[in-house]
């Protein structure tokens, strides 16, 4: 009896894989098809002896890092089927880290290629999504890359450092999409990758042999939806709005005026906050955004003196102003485009569920035209490793002579 209860417990290798016949896939890329129910699957997979590193041995440089299959079809899986006519194994999916989607199928829409990978056992929901801006995926996945052996780790390395370090692009999952779709409150918003160069150029070998590569890939941009569809794009200041508004800014440079003259002190932001609240008022909603962030000085171009706490105040109050601008630019484009990508019409849902029962029938239209109040409270603490600059220590020997 004891001997039955112990098989119970115990795994079976009845549906084991053996690692030497899996080709393994890390992006997929998704691309309009000729037909209107069909479309173009590319799987980037891995070449093994390409990219082994080690005392055993150091890999082949005459082969490329990574191979792509490319398919058409309804369906993922039908798609995958048909590439097993091409690859020598079986694709495997579980180390997918990059779902790409060339511009056109976005603009077409995207609701109905996405059951198959959320259905799938073996994709995992914490996959990037990105576009392809003004490109097919199939065109950038096939790009080499430097520094990383691996264009999918490379591009989602782009990925987190971009948003981490200057906040123009959006870290977005794939069940981020699904959940932003299926909400009546929030639509999704997907970073885009563009190529900088010539794309056949940047399929060779040789693009990673270069000092200076003739294509590289360029993370920027955000790309707004609206029932599906790629609508129109958020970029630069727009784009960092948008990631203040979603509490996802974690550092960037804003330039502010000084002595009258444009953009001479650069300001690192170093820690941000966001507070969202919703209200109705006789039917009609309001937003109000606060946003609470610190900062340190970071380059000066004009003579002031840093340790004056009357030219920190000023200062913090120029970023203030700033911050105000970039959120209140990337909200009037969302309102333009009539797509509520920051999840207000959440927020307002939290607020006054009631309510919410009727304005979510027409949500595009008074989401364009929705009252939102921003509130920016900056603090600078540091004014880095000097607080006097050379510029005023120059000023003060001119003086003094």
């Amino acid at each position: 009896m004891i001997l039955c209860m112990a098989l119970l417990l115990l795994t079976g290798c009845w549906n084991n894989r053996e690692l030497g016949t899996l080709a393994i896939v890390t992006a997929i890329g998704l691309d309009k098809g000729k037909n209107q129910n069909e479309h173009v699957f590319s799987f980037q997979v891995v070449n093994p002896s390409a990219v082994i590193s080690g005392t055993v041995g150091q890999g082949d440089e005459n082969m490329g890092p990574v191979t792509v299959y490319t398919e058409t079809g309804e369906t993922l899986f039908e798609a995958a089927r048909k590439a097993s006519q091409k690859a020598p194994r079986r694709l495997f999916f579980s180390h997918v880290r990059y779902i790409m989607i060339g511009e056109q199928l976005a603009r077409q829409g995207i609701n109905g290629v996405l059951d198959s990978f959320e259905r799938s056992n073996e994709i995992r929901l914490t996959a990037r999504l990105v576009i392809a801006k003004g490109r097919t995926a199939q065109e950038v996945l096939a790009i080499v890359t430097p520094m990383e052996k691996i264009p999918a780790t490379a591009g989602v390395g782009a990925l987190e450092f971009s948003e981490e370090l200057w906040g123009e692009s959006i870290k977005i999952e794939f069940d981020d999409v699904i959940r932003a779709i299926g909400n009546p409150g929030r639509e999704p918003m997907i970073s885009a990758v563009e190529l900088l160069g010539n794309p056949r150029a940047g399929q060779r070998v040789e693009n990673i042999q270069l000092t200076k590569p003739d294509v590289i890939e360029k993370i920027g941009g955000i790309g707004a939806f609206r029932t599906g569809k790629l609508v129109g794009w958020l970029e630069g200041e727009q784009a960092r709005g948008v990631n203040w508004l979603h509490g996802s800014l974690k550092s960037s440079v804003l330039m502010v005026d000084c002595d009258g003259k444009k953009d001479q002190v650069g300001i690192e932001i170093t820690r941000s906050k966001t507070d969202i609240q919703g209200k109705v008022v006789q039917g009609k909603p309001q937003i109000t955004v606060t946003i609470t962030e610190e900062a340190s000085i970071a380059d000066v171009k004009c003579a002031i003196h840093l340790s004056s706490p009357a030219v920190i105040y000023e200062l913090a109050n120029k970023l203030e102003d700033k911050t105000m601008l970039q959120i209140m630019s990337a909200v009037k484009a969302a309102q333009q485009y009539k797509t509520d990508i920051f999840g207000f019409g959440e927020v307002i849902r939290r607020a006054d569920p009631k309510a919410w029962g009727h304005l979510k029938l027409d949500w595009p239209d008074r989401f364009s035209q929705l009252p939102v109040e921003v509130k920016v409270k900056a603090f600078i603490h540091q004014p880095g490793m000097i607080t006097e600059p050379y510029l005023l220590k120059r000023d003060k020997k001119v003086r003094n002579e």
